[in-house]
């Protein structure tokens, strides 16, 4: 991210006040991958199915919004990476 989060702002400068990013620690296991995309929301199972390319997440009901974001404006990990 760089000393002091240069890189941050420097998207940020890029994106404007108004928009919002996430940064997403990059894990090779998709289940820790799951995990980290929808911090800080602790979730309570992860089930991935290989063939399909297929993965499903179940959080603590009062953390939902926190997990889909404000006003559902948060990617799901499935659209940051090739799984569904």
């Amino acid at each position: 991210m760089g000393g002091h989060g240069t890189r941050v702002n420097a998207v940020m400068s890029e994106t404007g006040e108004q928009e919002k990013i996430d940064i997403i620690v990059w894990k090779e296991n998709i289940l820790e991958y799951i995990a980290e995309a929808l911090s800080p929301t602790k979730v309570a199972k992860s089930t991935v199915d290989d063939k399909t390319m297929k993965a499903q997440s179940l959080v603590p009901e009062d953390q939902l919004s926190i997990a889909i974001g404000k006003s559902g404006q948060k990617r799901p990990p499935g659209q940051q990476t090739h799984w569904l």
